[in-house]
């Protein structure tokens, strides 16, 4: 079984034989220029998936920094708390259990979308 890839010579070349083809056949056409459009953006796709490929430090440390803080934070919150006893603790043990519920949801949100900001700034430049 043989590996399906594509060839961006092979691709350049034969959008540049289009493009050639209808100048040749429409002269100054709205659709010849479509076709060297095309090309162009041809020609820029070896620089954009060699982008893609690599991996951004910078961000990925930013990222790792950033999440290693959280964790610092939330860690440094957990040991300073004191569950308070009795009946009228149990209110606010109620309360501080919902409130670290709602933190524990906001701090998930916050590391997805930490995780994917590389993500999402390569899709940007793709599109």
């Amino acid at each position: 079984m043989r590996a399906r890839s594509l060839d961006a010579t092979l691709i350049l070349a034969t959008l540049a034989r289009l493009r050639d083809r209808i100048e040749e056949r429409f002269p100054g056409s709205g659709l010849g220029r479509v076709a060297h459009e095309l090309l162009e953006v041809g020609n820029a796709l070896p620089a954009v998936t060699a982008y893609l490929a690599r991996p951004n430090w910078a961000i990925r440390i930013g990222v790792a920094v950033t999440l290693i803080a959280l964790f610092a934070v939330l860690l440094a919150l957990v040991m300073a708390v004191e569950l308070p006893t009795g009946i009228e603790g149990f209110a606010g043990a109620l309360q501080a259990v919902e409130s670290l519920i709602n933190d524990l949801v906001f701090l998930g949100i916050a590391i997805y979308f930490l995780a994917n900001v590389e993500q999402r700034l390569k899709r940007k430049k793709a599109l």
